[in-house]
């Protein structure tokens, strides 16, 4: 999610540019709050989202089920329709 921001968005709400070294996500995510893109409760929630993702990307499926990972794609859904980013 937070590794697709283009470089306007970046620059637009935090007057940063890319350039060859991609942003972490957790400092996208703690930058676009700061900048009051949204709430601290949504950085909160992308984090454990960012964090259920390494997870899975680790293959530690021991760590998180099905309804966690249902619940996480319907909260992403939902928001992308309030904050429009």
């Amino acid at each position: 999610m937070a590794t697709c921001l283009p470089n306007r968005l970046l620059h637009h709400y935090l007057g940063l540019y890319r350039k060859t070294i991609p942003f972490k996500a957790d400092r996208l995510n703690a930058e676009l709050t700061k900048a009051s893109v949204y709430t601290v409760l949504d950085q909160k929630q992308i984090t454990a989202w960012l964090d259920l993702r390494n997870k899975a990307s680790h293959g530690k499926y021991d760590e998180f089920n099905k309804e966690q990972v249902r619940l996480m794609i319907s909260g992403i859904i939902e928001f992308i329709a309030r904050v429009s980013i």
